[in-house]
């Protein structure tokens, strides 16, 4: 199915910490999350005052990027959509009116 891409809005925030979840779950080396419930509100505080974008495909959001002014705070798509262009396709919407922009990642780091 083709995603349809728009901007997020606050009642997004749910099912995009699902998405960050998910990522920080499959991933061993990500340090633990705070609890869901004040990581919701968290996000829907982001989702005010940043801009937020989301890929959606079947009613179900897929992937998300949020930017304020020139800083690209967070990029996830899940699993089953990465590869498939989603996620470049999001970042390309954060830059689409930047001269330039920065891309904050994560980085694998041993484990103590």
């Amino acid at each position: 199915m083709t995603p349809h891409f728009r901007s997020g809005q606050k009642t997004d925030a749910v099912a995009c910490v699902d998405i960050l979840r998910d990522w920080a779950e499959e991933t061993p080396w990500m340090a633990e999350l705070d609890e869901r419930q004040s990581m919701q509100v968290f996000w829907r505080d982001i989702f005010e005052t940043d801009k937020v974008w989301v890929a959606q495909t079947g009613g179900s959001i897929v992937g998300f990027c949020t930017r304020d002014d020139d800083n690209i705070g967070a990029l996830y798509v899940i699993a089953e959509a990465r590869s498939t262009g989603i996620g470049k396709r999001l970042l390309d919407m954060a830059k689409a009116d930047r001269d330039w922009i920065t891309v904050w990642a994560y980085e694998k780091t041993k484990m103590r």
